[in-house]
C-alpha cells in the first residue's frame, strides 16, 4: 500500500471535509483524526460496545484487514457511517487505512447497513467449507475452552480464522459428530477435536459413539450418564427448567474429562469452569 500517497490524500481530506460532490479517497485515520470525525457524529445509532470490543481486539493484534469498508461524510461534513471503527481506532491507538467518501446526501444514511451483516459461517461457506455454521460454532467453543470463557467473551472473525488455520482437522471432527446427539453436536465436535489433538482419537471416537448408541464401555460410564441425563432434561415439560446451553456445554466437557480418565459417575454437579483436560490457551495458539 502506498502510504505516502495516502498521507497526501489525508491532508487534503482533513482540510476539505465538506464537499458539494461525492469524492472517494484512501486515507490514514489516526486517533486524532478519528476524534475529530466523531465530533461530527450527530445522526448515528447507538454504538454497540460488543462490536467495538471486537474491532479494537483485531486492531490491537494487527488483524484488522483493509477490505474496502468506508467512512462516509455528508456534503455538510456530518458523519454518516464509521463511528464504531473510529471509536476502535481511538481505543487501540492505531492508525488505519480506509476508504473515505465525502460529499454524500444525508438521506444516503437510510440505505447504509440495510443488508444482513455477514456472519463468520458465511465467510467459511464462501471459501467452500462444508458444514460452515457448525465449523464456526465449534471454533468458537475451542476458543472458549482455551481461554476458559465462562460466557461468550470477545471472539472475532479473524480470531476464528486463525484457529482454523492452526487446527484444520476441526472440519473432520464436525463430520464425525454430525447427528450424534441433538443439541450438543458443536461442543461434542470441539471435544472430539481436542482428543484428536492430544493423540487420543480412540477415546474421542468412543465418547461420541456412546452418545450415538447408548452402549456402556465401562462400569459407571460417564458418557452414558451424560446421555441419559440429557435425555431426561430434554423431556422436561417446562422449557424454563431445562439446562441452558452454556451449562449443557460445561456438563458435557466435564463428562468427557471423567470418561477419558475412566471414572465411574453416578451423580454430578455443573463445574465452575469450562475446560477439557489437555486444552488451554497455549494449545489453542491464538
Amino acid at each position: 500500500m502506498n502510504f505516502n500517497l495516502y498521507r497526501k490524500a489525508t491532508k487534503d481530506v482533513r482540510r476539505n471535509l465538506a464537499s458539494s460532490e461525492p469524492k472517494a479517497d484512501i486515507v490514514l485515520i489516526d486517533p486524532d483524526f478519528a476524534q475529530e470525525l466523531l465530533k461530527r457524529n450527530t445522526m448515528n445509532r447507538k454504538i454497540s460496545q460488543v462490536h467495538v470490543k471486537n474491532i479494537t481486539h483485531d486492531m490491537e493484534n494487527s488483524d484488522f484487514d483493509f477490505n474496502g469498508d468506508t467512512i462516509r461524510i455528508s456534503k455538510d461534513g456530518v458523519l454518516l457511517d464509521g463511528q464504531q471503527r473510529l471509536t476502535s481506532i481511538i481505543n487501540s491507538n492505531k492508525t488505519i487505512p480506509t476508504v473515505f467518501v465525502r460529499g454524500l446526501e444525508k438521506e444516503a444514511m437510510d440505505t447504509i447497513d440495510s443488508g444482513r451483516k455477514r456472519k463468520h459461517s458465511d465467510r467459511l461457506a464462501i471459501r467452500g467449507i462444508s458444514n460452515a455454521s457448525a465449523v464456526s460454532a465449534v471454533l468458537s467453543n475451542l476458543v472458549r475452552l482455551g481461554k476458559r470463557y465462562e460466557g461468550w467473551g470477545v471472539i472475532t472473525h479473524k480470531q476464528l480464522d486463525n484457529v482454523l488455520e492452526l487446527h484444520p482437522r476441526v472440519i473432520d471432527s464436525v463430520s464425525v459428530t454430525r447427528k450424534a446427539f441433538r443439541n450438543i453436536e458443536n461442543i461434542l465436535a470441539a471435544i472430539h477435536y481436542i482428543g484428536v489433538y492430544n493423540n487420543d482419537e480412540e477415546t474421542a471416537n468412543a465418547f461420541v459413539q456412546v452418545f450415538r448408541d447408548g452402549q456402556s464401555t465401562y462400569d459407571g460410564d460417564a458418557a452414558v450418564f451424560a446421555r441419559n441425563h440429557l435425555i431426561d432434561d430434554m423431556g422436561r415439560q417446562n422449557p424454563s427448567l431445562r439446562m441452558k446451553s452454556n451449562y449443557r456445554s460445561k456438563f458435557v466437557a466435564q463428562m468427557y474429562n471423567k470418561f477419558a480418565a475412566r471414572k465411574s459417575v453416578t451423580t454430578s454437579r455443573i463445574p465452575a469452569t469450562f475446560e477439557v483436560i489437555g486444552w488451554d490457551a497455549e494449545a489453542l495458539g491464538v
